[in-house]
């Protein structure tokens, strides 16, 4: 390999101190005058190794943090330097212009190229390039400069399969916009190998296909200040449709490929057998990506996975609630996979009642709502099978009932255990209010036992929010309590306990905002006189708390109310999401099933 010479590590120890040392602190700090005075004394010292990788000062600036400081030193640095340094490798075998690639900054690789243009096909290995360490890194704006730079990948050295290593590693890597220029520039990749590699990549890019506005309201607003260009376009939307464009290009490659072919790229390498894209996509919900698949291959509803399952059995295993109502129409009306069991004898309910992983990572935290989901997914697909199935024995000799209950009994006492905690606040706040009524602000008269300040009208605020504070506390701890002593069915889960809690909470509360009134109008009766200031300020204080405490509860009554009073559109089949010429039937069926729960 080309590597610098070692003189200043190995001749003169001397010489490594006076002038690799400062030199290379000079590098990592961009420092040019502590470098200046070195190079005019030793000029040769910028194409000698300074460290023990064998890296020259180009190499360690390079490797240093981007700045401004770094990038004018770099532009100084090269100047000095002849061709030949450039092309000088550390002992991994990795250029200045490599090194850069990964986190440097495009005016660091101009300093260089500018000099040296050959940098741009030195390779680390065999078919590793600077521009294939910038896909690697996702570092875009390197990429793109260096795709630039090398006039769209043209000449001898760009073989087909380094071009199409890159399209896969900047898909990989998400960087869509680069790998539809890169398809749009040649038609290497119109090969079964390279579109199942796409195909892969794309599995596991759920974010980036199923990017859209939820509310519709911001969805329209965005759209209209796009067009009046009051508001620029959107880097993640373009991105999301330079997925979709790169997904529906190599399907339609595919239109051109041999059955067998077609097949196989997705099936996946034989090599890995478990890795499918179809069912990859399927259990990351990625519904963009398997809607515009079956669309063109309706036949993927039929196939199964090493375990004996279809992509419906792997939808719903995972609990992916879009790609369910995407499919719904499609799988319930042909009933692929419905009637039959997996090799361990389960069947579609019997893989609802298995604790999906994402329950597993959750729930430590709101049990009860994981609990009504799960029952909810249960439910539908019992509704789904025929009453035969419902009662089928697995190899474990387990139905799907005893299957559910099996798995759901943590969740369930992790829900009694969240009540338990704020039945434990509520407690403590009729205690305190309870001790409040009984010890009034100032005393009591000796002569006659009433309070003191018994005629001020703010004792009488005093009294009523500490009242309502003591009741509300109590009505909120008599129904945590009445959960935990009453027997609950699963089905108790979908509507009655959430009701209970959320009624709980509100309850505890306006407790605690009567608590703090209560300790306002107390700050004001004993210290109005004189102090005007003080029960000004500590009224005031008492409102933080408040805040607090609703902002940090709002998430969860959002939750329980979301998630209880839109059971009835939680499972909502979309006929549309695969023949979107029957959008018009749907909205007229949405419409009419809104004007029924009105």
């Amino acid at each position: 390999m080309n590597h610098p010479a070692p003189t200043l590590l190995e001749v003169n120890r001397a010489n490594y101190y006076a002038i690799a040392v400062p030199l290379y602190k000079a590098c990592v700090l961009g420092d040019w005058s502590i470098a200046e005075p070195i190079l005019a004394q030793n000029p040769e010292a910028v194409g000698l190794a300074i460290t023990a990788s064998l890296e020259t000062p180009l190499m360690v600036s390079a490797s240093s943090v981007v700045n401004k400081d770094i990038e004018e030193f770099v532009s100084r640095l090269v100047r000095r330097m002849t061709y030949e340094d450039f092309k000088l490798v550390n002992t991994e075998g990795e250029t200045a212009l490599y090194i850069a690639a990964s986190h440097g900054s495009k005016e660091i690789a101009r300093s260089m190229l500018e000099r040296c243009q050959a940098l741009l096909t030195i390779p680390k290995v065999p078919g590793i390039y600077p521009i294939t360490r910038s896909v690697e890194c996702g570092n875009r704006e390197m990429t793109r400069f260096l795709y630039l730079t090398s006039l769209g990948m043209s000449g001898a050295v760009w073989t087909p399969n380094i071009r199409n290593n890159i399209l896969i590693g900047c898909v990989e890597n998400e960087m869509f916009g680069m790998a539809r220029t890169i398809m749009d520039a040649n038609h290497d990749w119109l090969h079964p190998v390279v579109c199942g590699d796409i195909f892969r990549a794309l599995a596991g890019k759920t974010d980036a296909l199923n990017r859209k506005e939820k509310n519709m309201i911001l969805s329209r607003l965005r759209w209209i200040l796009q067009k009046t260009n009051i508001m620029g376009s959107n880097e993640s939307e373009e991105e999301a449709k330079n997925a979709s464009s790169i997904l529906t290009s190599a399907l339609g490659a595919t239109n051109s490929f041999y059955r067998t072919e077609v097949d196989s790229l997705l099936r996946g390498p034989n090599n890995l057998p478990a890795y499918n894209c179809i069912f990859e996509a399927a259990r990351n919900g990625n519904t963009e990506f398997l809607l515009q698949i079956i669309q063109i291959y309706p036949e993927v509803l039929t196939k199964r996975n090493e375990d004996g399952h279809t992509i419906f059995h792997v939808v719903v295993m995972h609990r992916q609630l879009d790609l369910y109502n995407a499919l719904f129409y499609e799988v319930g009306s042909k009933r692929f996979g419905l009637f039959e069991v997996d090799k361990n004898g389960n069947t579609l309910l019997h893989l609802v009642g298995m604790t999906s992983k994402r329950v597993e990572l959750e729930s430590t935290t709101r049990s009860f709502l994981l609990l009504q989901k799960e029952y909810l997914w249960f439910q539908e697909v019992e509704r789904m099978l025929s009453p035969s199935l419902r009662g089928v024995r697995n190899t474990h000799g387990k139905t799907a009932q005893e299957l559910f209950q099996e798995n759901t009994k943590d969740l369930a006492s992790g829900a009694l255990g969240w009540v338990k905690h704020g039945m434990v606040a509520t407690a403590l706040i009729v205690t305190i209010s309870f001790a409040a009524v009984l010890t009034p602000p100032g005393g009591y008269r000796q002569d006659n036992g009433f309070p003191i300040f018994m005629a001020e009208p703010f004792f009488l605020v005093f009294l009523i929010t500490n009242g309502f504070s003591l009741l509300s506390s109590s009505c909120s701890f008599l129904v945590f309590l009445s959960i935990i002593t009453s027997r609950s069915r699963l089905k108790d889960y979908v509507h009655l306990l959430p009701t209970k809690i959320i009624g709980g909470l509100i309850s505890l509360f306006f407790s605690f905002l009567c608590l703090m009134a209560a300790y306002a109008a107390c700050c004001i009766v004993l210290y109005r006189e004189g102090l005007t200031w003080v029960p000004i300020s500590l009224g005031l204080g008492a409102c933080s708390p408040v805040m607090i405490f609703g902002v940090f509860q709002f998430p969860i009554w959002w939750d329980i109310l979301s998630t209880t009073y839109n059971t009835t559109y939680l499972f909502n089949p979309q006929i549309c999401r695969l023949y979107p010429k029957m959008r018009v039937l749907q909205r007229v069926r949405n419409w009419w099933r809104f004007l029924k729960f009105c």
